[in-house]
């Protein structure tokens, strides 16, 4: 899969690009949402999607579900944590879907 068809998915997807970026001279493409680590930047490296988050991690990324996964570990990584205890908006539905989360509704009458 080419960058440019990837980000295309993602914005099919409705997650927001907030904005581009010259890495290494290509451009990135820079997504939030990814809970602790803020921002994903995605950009090619010698022929590679690469998603870079917070520490430095880079993650090779082949489709959406890499994308997703990789959005996935953040908010996993730091559920039990405040102020991350909620999936960001854009990432909640897919998470859903993917069977990773479930939302519960809660009934209060005062």
């Amino acid at each position: 899969m080419k960058l440019n068809e990837l980000v295309k998915e993602i914005l099919q997807k409705v997650i927001p690009c907030s904005m581009v970026e010259l890495i290494s001279d290509t451009i990135g493409y820079v997504f939030t949402g990814f809970s602790k680590s803020g921002e994903a930047i995605l950009y090619e490296y010698q022929d590679k999607i690469i998603c870079k988050t917070r520490y430095g991690r880079e993650d090779e990324i082949n489709s959406w579900d890499d994308f997703l996964s990789v959005a996935w570990h953040w908010f996993d990584d730091y559920r039990y944590r405040e102020p991350f205890t909620e999936p960001d908006c854009y990432f909640k539905n897919h998470f859903i879907e993917k069977g990773w989360i479930k939302e519960v509704s809660v009934t209060k009458y005062i």
